[in-house]
């Protein structure tokens, strides 16, 4: 075998590789997905929480989901549409605008952000799940802006990252 046909054979079969790595490269393949449900105590008032959320690519900026926070000492409700959902290990941090609210602390289309932590994924020992509670943010901070403090322990339920 001669150099040049070593050589062609060697450039076929790594345009074959990089035609079949950009086949399955999809910009919105799926990464990840968090969800949970539970209540918490915070500032001495009891919250039910619900999410799903689905981070769509690797971006830090891409995903979707719906969360609602419930405070049940007031009574008043908030419900999520989740726009950014970054998802890195045992953590998830979530934001959106709120679309649904009897909480006026939470006023409609405001920008919000929330975060969790999977007790099981999380590289210490023995650590339980947490999740924070509900923020208003401004329009420029997003779910790329960290984990917010401070991190509950859910009452009862929990929250959960699937690959």
């Amino acid at each position: 075998m001669n150099a040049r046909t070593v050589f062609t054979l060697l450039l076929v079969f790594l345009i074959a590789t990089l035609a079949a790595t950009t086949e399955r490269a999809s910009p919105l393949a799926f990464v990840s997905s968090a969800s949970g449900e539970g209540s918490f105590l915070f500032n001495q008032e009891e919250f039910a929480f619900s999410f799903t959320a689905t981070a769509t690519s690797s971006s830090s900026t891409s995903g979707k989901g719906t969360a609602q926070f419930d405070n049940l000492t007031a009574q008043t409700s908030v419900t999520v549409k989740l726009n950014c959902v970054k998802i890195a290990g045992a953590e998830a941090v979530m934001s959106g605008k709120v679309v649904e609210t009897t909480d006026s602390d939470f006023p409609k289309n405001s920008n919000v952000v929330f975060g969790l932590i999977d007790g099981a994924l999380s590289p210490i020992p023995f650590f339980v799940d947490r999740i924070t509670p509900l923020f208003v943010r401004n329009p420029g901070i997003n779910c790329n802006d960290g984990l917010p403090l401070p991190q509950l322990i859910p009452e009862e339920g929990g929250v959960v990252i699937a690959p």
